[in-house]
């Protein structure tokens, strides 16, 4: 313990190149979700000059390669996506950001292989191809190298959403006093609450 910690050097910016030959798109095989990815593959194609590949959300993350790596869907439609939200990367699930909602989010080398992620989220497959047109008109307007990017649209149940976390996300420090310790289920319900906000 008498030994100073180890300085913390800043991380690199943020950057993700879609257009790399490596960039791969995640989907699962249910509901729509292989349709939203070739319309999202060939969209990129036409922008980018190829393709990229579209794969299972069962194939292992050291496939992936060096990425980016584009997320389809939320916690209950892809394992992928279950992974990164019990990892607390990402909170997209059927109730956020809700019915008509979507999430186009970059995450910084969740599986400590180099590899960025791209979330494109939603809580319903409508949501999911939302994310998919927004992500091809930010290549569109600004080219396929992306930074950080944290778009949310809140669908359906907006307000409701709005209402519980607007007070978690203020500057009063004062709503985060503790009943229990850390791990008591109201603590659980304060942090739940703020990440989804």
């Amino acid at each position: 313990y008498g030994s100073e910690p180890p300085e913390l050097r800043p991380l690199p910016e943020l950057r993700l190149s879609l257009s790399a030959p490596t960039t791969v798109i995640v989907a699962p095989a249910t509901g729509d979700y292989r349709v939203i990815a070739r319309e999202l593959a060939d969209g990129l194609g036409k922008i980018i000059g190829h393709t990229p590949r579209v794969v299972g959300e069962g194939t292992a993350t050291a496939d992936f390669g060096a990425g980016p790596v584009l997320v389809l869907g939320n916690l209950m439609d892809n394992r992928l996506a279950r992974s990164l939200y019990l990892q607390a990367y990402d909170f997209t699930d059927y109730s956020w950001p809700s019915a008509g909602g979507h999430v186009v989010r970059t995450i910084r080398d969740p599986f400590g292989t180099g590899a960025h992620v791209l979330m494109l989220g939603g809580s319903d497959a409508k949501g999911v191809a939302d994310a998919g047109r927004d992500l091809l008109e930010i290549v569109r307007q600004s080219g396929p190298q992306l930074g950080y990017l944290n778009r949310v649209k809140l669908g359906r149940w907006a307000r409701e959403i709005k209402k519980y976390t607007s007070e978690l996300l203020s500057s009063n420090d004062s709503v985060w006093k503790r009943t229990g310790g850390v791990g008591s289920w109201d603590f659980q319900r304060q942090i739940a609450l703020a990440a989804i906000g």
